[in-house]
Parts: structure tokens; C-alpha cells; sequence
């Protein structure tokens, strides 16, 4: 397993990057949406690295199903709608984790739907651990993914939480940062919240 020290040392390498990409890239525009060219490679990144590893974990662990979104079957009341970006991954049929990607700029509603998905995953297993990585400038302190996901991660970013500690959702972890993140970070991270979920469930 991706030892945690070295998940840490991608973190910091990413941010240690961080004023030389913006030099490159010139930042985000206002306004900037989930439908946005921008918003394209944090979604690639975190669905492909969920692909990645169910295709490596999915032979050593029997029950392990991963899909896109929920059925209507799956959906208590067969009502509503639920697509994660980076999809859902199930053990003997019951969602155990699943994951956004969000690019926000200062405008725009890319994080509305994270809570309608986020409560109907909950209610079919309210022990499920939640992913979300998010870039851009509607990151930044007091603009709209922060304070939108502040309630639920209880204001702590950038780490993987299990439990809350008072008043926010068990099992949601939020990463954010202004600049891309490397593949590297999005994969390894949801390495190590894949195999929690799993050994959660499994006990």
C-alpha cells in the first residue's frame, strides 16, 4: 500500500508547484462551471483512477462491483437521480464509496449537486465514505466549494477523515487546491480510502 508519508510529499510537492502553474495557465475565469473546458481533467483524473484501481483491486476482493451511478433500483422510492463524478463502488451490492471533481471558479454552481448525491448515498448506507477533489478558484477560503463542504468536513480540508467530531458527516473527505493536482495524489489518495471503505465493511 502507498505509504501515508509518501501521499504527504505529493501534497506538498503539488503545492510547492503552485505559482509556477499559475504562471502557465493564467488562472480561471469567473463564472467558470462543471460544464466548463477546465473542469475536464480533474474529472478525467478521478475517474480514471477509480477505474485503475478496480481494475487492480477487483480480483482480490469478490463482491467488489464498481458503476457509474445508482440504478432507480437502488434508490429508496425508485425517485431522483445519483452520478458521483467519479462513480460508486459497491461490496455484495452496497455503496461503500464514492467520489466528485469539481473545478469552481468564483462563480458558477459547480458543487450544487455534491449534497443531493451525498444524501441519497447515505441513505442507503449511512456508514459510506465520500471523495471530493476540487480545483480552482471557488476553492479558495470563503468562496463557494469551501464554504459550501465547510458544515460537512467540520472546516478540515485536505485529509482523510473517518468520523466527525461533532456536527459534520462521518466518512467525508474534501481536497482542495487552486492549481491542477497530480494524478499521482488523486490516485494514491483514493487508494487509501478505497481499502478503508472496504476493510470497514468487511468487519
Amino acid at each position: 500500500m502507498f505509504e501515508r508519508r509518501n501521499l504527504f510529499a505529493i501534497f506538498v510537492r503539488q503545492k510547492q508547484n503552485t505559482t509556477t502553474m499559475a504562471k502557465k495557465k493564467g488562472g480561471i475565469q469567473l463564472g467558470t462551471t462543471a460544464s466548463s473546458e477546465e473542469s475536464k481533467k480533474i474529472d478525467k483524473q478521478v475517474k480514471k483512477a477509480n477505474q485503475e484501481l478496480f481494475a487492480e483491486l477487483k480480483e482480490s476482493y469478490p463482491g467488489l462491483t464498481y458503476q457509474s451511478k445508482l440504478k432507480k433500483e437502488q434508490i429508496p422510492g425508485g425517485v431522483g437521480a445519483c452520478q458521483p463524478d467519479g462513480g460508486i463502488w459497491l461490496l455484495n451490492g452496497t455503496p461503500i464509496i464514492a467520489s466528485e471533481a469539481k473545478k469552481q471558479g468564483k462563480g458558477g454552481n459547480a458543487i450544487e449537486r455534491w449534497y443531493n448525491n451525498s444524501f441519497i448515498l447515505r441513505t442507503v448506507n449511512k456508514d459510506i465514505l465520500y471523495a471530493t477533489f476540487a480545483t480552482g478558484e471557488g476553492v479558495l477560503k470563503d468562496s463557494p466549494v469551501w464554504s459550501t463542504l465547510h458544515i460537512a468536513v467540520e472546516g478540515k480540508y485536505n485529509m482523510i477523515r473517518e468520523k466527525s467530531e461533532s456536527y459534520g458527516q462521518d466518512g467525508v473527505s474534501v481536497f482542495l487546491s487552486k492549481e491542477d493536482f497530480e494524478y499521482d495524489f488523486v490516485k494514491e489518495t483514493m487508494r487509501q480510502i478505497v481499502m478503508k471503505a472496504i476493510e470497514k465493511s468487511s468487519k
